[in-house]
This record gives C-alpha cells, sequence and structure tokens, in this order.
C-alpha cells in the first residue's frame, strides 16, 4: 500500500470514531497490472471477490500507466478520450466494487488521484449497500469541489473548495449507513487547508444508473459532458474500502 495512512489517521481524527481496526472491502493499487493494459476487472490480493468495472465502451479511456507521483509504482490514468460503440449515460460508468458488507457497520470511502484535466467536469458517486445512495460530488475543470446536494436539478450545489492541481489529493467519505449520513474530509486542497464536512445526510434513493448489485458498496467516476480531450486524465493513485470493526 502507498503512503495513504498516514493521512488517513490523520483526515479521521476529526471524526468522533473510536478505534483503528479494520476490514478491506476493496484494495484498489494498480500494481499487478501490466503498464499500458486495461485495469484488471478482479482487483489482485485481499480482500477476494473486489472488482473493477467498465463496459467496452470506456476502454480508450483506461490505462495503466507508470505512477508520476512514487516511482516505481503505478496509476490508472482515466482520461477524456472518445469512447467507441453505443454510448449511453448507464455505460461509461467506471466503478470499484467492494465486497458485501454488514448494513450496521461503518464504512471509509477513499482515494487519492491527480486532476490532469482542462476541459469537462467529473462525477463520483459513493453508494452503500442495499441500494443506499450515499453522496455525489463533482470536480469542476478548475479544480472545484463541489457537493450535489439534488442530482435532478444540480440547482443547490455546495462548493467546498479547490483542488491543488500540482500535487495529489486524497478524498475521504465515512459513512454510517444506519444514521444515514456521512463525513467528508479533503486533503490537497489549493490553499493547504484540509475541507471537512460533519453529519451530511445521504441522498437516500437509489441511484438509477447502477446495477441491481446493490449489497457491494462502490466509488463510481463518470465524465459529465461528451468533451473529448486525450491528453486530460484523472489519474488514480489508489482506491480502497474499508468496513470498520465493531
Amino acid at each position: 500500500m502507498k503512503s495513504i495512512c498516514t493521512f488517513l489517521i490523520a483526515a479521521l481524527s476529526v471524526f468522533s470514531f473510536t478505534g483503528c481496526r479494520t476490514t478491506k472491502l476493496l484494495n484498489a493499487t494498480f500494481e499487478s497490472d501490466a503498464i499500458g493494459s486495461l485495469p484488471a476487472k478482479d482487483a489482485a490480493g485481499a480482500p477476494a471477490g473486489d472488482s473493477v468495472s467498465y463496459e467496452s465502451v470506456s476502454h480508450p479511456r483506461l490505462r495503466v500507466q507508470a505512477s508520476s507521483v512514487k516511482a516505481g509504482q503505478k496509476a490508472l490514468f482515466y482520461s477524456q478520450a472518445a469512447l467507441t460503440g453505443s454510448v449511453t449515460t448507464f455505460n461509461q460508468w467506471l466503478q470499484f466494487k467492494g465486497i458485501r458488507s454488514n448494513y450496521a457497520q461503518t464504512i471509509w470511502f477513499y482515494w487519492t488521484a491527480k486532476l490532469n484535466f482542462n476541459s469537462g467536469n467529473l462525477l463520483i458517486d459513493i453508494q452503500g449497500m442495499q441500494a443506499l445512495w450515499a453522496a455525489r460530488l463533482k470536480i469542476l475543470n478548475n479544480g472545484q469541489v463541489q457537493l450535489i446536494r439534488n442530482v435532478a436539478s444540480e440547482q443547490n450545489n455546495e462548493t467546498l473548495g479547490t483542488l491543488n492541481r500540482q500535487i495529489t489529493h486524497t478524498i475521504f467519505l465515512t459513512l454510517n449507513p444506519q444514521a444515514r449520513t456521512y463525513n467528508l474530509t479533503i486533503l490537497g486542497t489549493q490553499d493547504g487547508t484540509p475541507i471537512t464536512r460533519l453529519d451530511i445526510p445521504v441522498l437516500g434513493i437509489p441511484n438509477p444508473e447502477f446495477d441491481s448489485d446493490v449489497q457491494r458498496p462502490s466509488i463510481s467516476f463518470r465524465y459529465q459532458e461528451a468533451t473529448i480531450d486525450p491528453a486530460g486524465a484523472y489519474i488514480l493513485e489508489e482506491v480502497f474500502i474499508n468496513r470498520r470493526q465493531p
């Protein structure tokens, strides 16, 4: 695992959760993938059953490359290259799916990435278990991060802050399924100050763009517009979902 644990401990220390043991639900670091290849759909290592899901229309956009942050390590470049075949809103998602989890347990979703696109915007959906749609974030091409509170209209988006395009950022979302709330922390901002929001209500409705595999928590990415900029990419260094031990 890359050096995310230090940041995780620091970010989550602002929350009122105790204990430190976790159980992996998803562990995607791309280190077992070949340079220049598509990411393996069955994520390597423990836990068994976690996966990376994408349709053939997205093949031109996905390539494992050498990390620009850590020498000798790898990252997934999610580019804005032209899609192929019959493209719909539903088949463009890049999904990282964890193994099944207990609805009663707190779950940590977190990933480290670098913003490297200048056109279009990126949608990020966090899905809990039993069709619990937790959150939708939007990263604008100017680096602003927005929290979408009304998916249908986007009229009340909250601008949380701006990412530093020169370095990686790490986004943590800690979901309490029973309370139907989550906490959010973002590191790697333009001004160097972590963004923190507590006790945000989940969206709470089933996500119509995803399949019926509702028992698996997931983190999903999709460009919102059909903008084509083959040189632009969202560079994913690592993606994790962990279940907190009771």
